[in-house]
C-alpha cells in the first residue's frame, strides 16, 4: 500500500516530495526495496538513490533490496563501509560521504531518505546541499522521505511551514493498527508491580530528554537493577530473545551481571565493543546462542 501510495502521489500531481510515515518495526527497508524494484522493472533506465546518516541502515536497506530483487544493479557509496559505487541503478549511500559528490554520481530520478527527520528545515546542511545539487542535474528529481517521526523539535512538522522540503504525506502506518493486527508487540509498563520504584524527580532534562550521566546515577543502584531484572524474568518467561537498553556502560555491566545471577545467558554491547566482537555478538544473538543482549545506545537506529 505504501509503494502504491508513492506512485499515486506523483501521478495525482500532489507534489514531488512526499513522506511515508512508518513507525519503527513496520518495515521501511522493505518499502524502499519494493518501491525500487517496482520502478526499475517498469523504467530500467531510471536511477534511484537511498541516503541516510547511519552505516547500519545503509547496509540493511541495501541487503533488503538484494534479497527481494537479486538481479538488481545496486551498490553502496559509504566511506565507513569502504565502498564508493557511483554508477549503479540503485545506490545506497551515507549522506556524510556523498553530500559533495553529486557530479560523480550524476543524474538521479528518485532520492529516498531514510530517517528523513534528520533533514533540517532551514540552513544549508549536508542533505539540503546534496538535494540542491541533484536538482541542478535533474530539475524533475523526486525526493521520498521515510520516517517514524515526521517533525523536528525546532521547526515542527516536516511537511508544513516556510522552507519545507516535503510537500505532503502520501502514506501513514498507525502504530495501533500494527498492534491490533499482531505485527507489533504492545508496550507493557507494569510500574505498579515493581517492588522498588524509580525516582527520576531530581534528574535534569536538556533538549527534551534526560541528562544521561544523571539518569545513570539515578538508576544504577543494585535494588533497582534487581527489581527490573526480576520483572524481565517474570514477563520474559519463555521468550527466546531479550534486548535490554541501559543508561551507561557501568549500568549495563551491572545489569548483565544481575541477569547472569538470575540464570539468564547474557552478553554486553557498547560503543566501545571492538567491531569484530560486535559482529560476532550480533550473529550469536540472532542465532539464539544466548538469550539477553544488554546495550548502551548501539542497537537503536538501523538494528533489524
Amino acid at each position: 500500500d505504501a509503494v502504491l501510495a508513492i506512485d499515486d502521489y506523483f501521478i495525482g500531481g500532489r507534489g514531488s516530495n512526499p513522506l511515508v510515515i512508518a513507525p519503527t518495526a513496520t518495515g521501511k527497508s522493505v518499502i524502499i526495496a519494493m518501491y525500487i524494484e517496482k520502478q526499475l522493472k517498469a523504467w530500467p533506465e531510471c536511477r534511484f538513490m537511498m541516503v541516510t546518516h547511519n552505516k547500519e541502515l545503509i547496509e540493511q536497506n541495501y541487503e533488503k533490496l538484494i534479497s527481494i530483487y537479486p538481479e538488481v544493479n545496486a551498490g553502496i557509496y559509504s566511506a565507513g563501509i569502504g565502498q564508493r559505487d557511483t554508477t549503479s541503478s540503485a545506490i545506497f549511500a551515507g549522506i556524510q560521504s556523498v553530500y559533495n559528490k553529486s557530479s560523480q554520481i550524476g543524474k538521479i530520478d528518485v532520492l529516498m531518505v531514510d530517517e528523513a527527520h534528520m533533514i533540517p528545515k532551514t540552513g544549508d546542511g549536508m542533505y539540503l546541499k546534496f538535494i540542491n545539487a541533484l536538482l541542478e542535474l535533474n530539475p524533475l528529481l523526486k525526493v521520498v522521505g521515510l520516517t517514524a517521526t515526521p517533525y523536528r523539535l525546532i521547526g515542527g512538522l516536516l511537511y508544513q511551514g516556510k522552507g519545507r522540503l516535503f510537500d505532503g504525506v502520501c502514506y501513514e502506518i498507525p502504530v495501533r493498527d500494527m498492534i491490533n493486527q499482531g505485527f507489533m508487540t504492545p508496550l507493557v509498563t507494569p510500574m505498579a508491580e515493581l517492588e522498588t520504584k524509580f525516582n527520576l524527580s531530581d534528574v535534569a532534562i536538556s533538549g527534551g530528554d534526560y541528562v544521561l550521566h544523571k539518569l545513570e546515577a539515578a538508576v544504577d543502584k543494585p535494588e533497582l537493577i534487581e527489581a527490573a531484572v526480576k520483572e524481565c524474568v517474570r514477563h520474559g518467561g519463555e521468550r527466546k530473545s531479550w534486548l535490554v537498553f541501559a543508561t551507561g556502560i557501568e549500568h549495563a555491566q551491572h545489569v548483565r551481571d544481575m541477569m547472569i545471577h538470575y540464570g539468564i545467558s547474557c552478553e554486553l554491547l557498547t560503543g566501545k565493543t571492538p567491531k569484530d566482537k560486535r559482529a560476532k555478538l550480533l550473529s550469536d544473538f540472532k542465532q539464539g546462542l544466548f538469550r539477553c543482549l544488554v546495550n548502551v545506545n548501539v542497537l537503536t537506529t538501523g538494528f533489524d
